[in-house]
């Protein structure tokens, strides 16, 4: 769940690393503890099942598209729906890759602001 007694005014700074089929690798709430207390843990679930944002499919199908893309970085505004409010956002994309044992890992971060 998501802290609902956030005022959805104040600031929201949160980062997702994604594998491409949208599991999260990496969890961070950068900013007021809008996302803080998640249950269960993000990390290791699929980001677009997490209750986060009430209408994720819209990040999905950006998401999707990146993954398919050749961009190493998209930025892209919308709204979210947070617990009933509407929450216009910045949402930046951007690829990682790994090199390890000779083999390569792709993943994309996804940094959501509040602006």
């Amino acid at each position: 769940m998501i802290n609902t007694s956030l005022n959805v005014q104040q600031k929201v700074f949160v980062i997702f690393e994604l594998n491409a089929d949208g599991t999260v690798l990496y969890f961070r709430d950068a900013g007021n503890g809008f996302a803080s207390d998640l249950q269960p843990n993000p990390i290791g679930h699929n980001f677009f099942e997490i209750t986060l944002f009430e209408n994720a499919e819209e990040l999905r199908h950006r998401f999707n598209n990146f993954i398919k893309g050749h961009d190493t970085v998209e930025n892209f505004k919308t709204t979210l729906s947070v617990a009933n409010d509407l929450l216009p956002a910045r949402v930046m994309l951007m690829r990682v890759f790994e090199r390890s044992n000779n083999e390569r890992a792709q993943s994309v971060i996804v940094d959501i602001r509040s602006v």
